[in-house]
């Protein structure tokens, strides 16, 4: 497993996980990682094989989130994707996320569509339910955007606790900058 700064990610490697979000996802949007911008700061994690082939890829990046009347930055994780389903590539780079998020003692989160959450169960992250997500989007100036949700919303607790601090305080409202 290889991590690296989006801004030290090669060519032919941006180019795969372009073509990649393409087919999986349908985007239109090209990566441009750069010294000054989020993807360029983003980590993406890099299953290869012997040969240096990208076999699947994922990535993290901070975002803002509004909080009993705070802002902060949590790392999320987004564009997993294995290149060859069905090989256990997608939860090899689900567990390396995880391990980064033990290792700096921070809750790590995702947002999802509802059809493939099973995936994210079978590799052990924690999924709140319709009834305990709070996760809202916020415009620039912190008001709730309505009629819009972030998704489904996984996740992995760290020593930080604040899925903890979400669930169990009196306001478990958080927004999502939207950007």
């Amino acid at each position: 497993m290889e991590t690296k700064r989006g801004r030290e990610l090669t060519r032919e490697e941006l180019q795969t996980i372009n073509l990649a979000r393409k087919r999986e996802f349908g985007s239109r949007y090209q990566l441009q990682p750069a010294l000054d911008n989020r993807e360029g700061d983003s980590i993406f994690f890099l299953l290869k094989n012997e040969l240096d082939k990208t076999l699947a890829v994922g990535k993290i990046q901070d975002i803002k989130i509004t909080f009993k009347n705070r802002v902060c930055l949590i790392p999320c994780f987004s564009t997993v994707i294995a290149l060859q389903k069905h090989l256990g590539y997608g939860r090899l780079i689900m567990n390396a996320i995880k391990m980064y998020g033990e290792k700096q003692e921070k809750t790590i989160v995702g947002f999802c569509e509802t059809s493939i959450l099973p995936f994210y169960q079978q590799c052990d992250w924690e999924v709140l339910s319709p009834e305990d997500n709070r996760f809202l989007y916020v415009d620039i100036n912190g008001n709730v955007i309505p009629n819009i949700v972030p998704g489904e919303v996984i996740f992995t607790r760290g020593k930080d606790k604040l899925m903890e601090q979400i669930l169990n305080g009196d306001d478990k409202t958080a927004g999502v900058y939207r950007n």
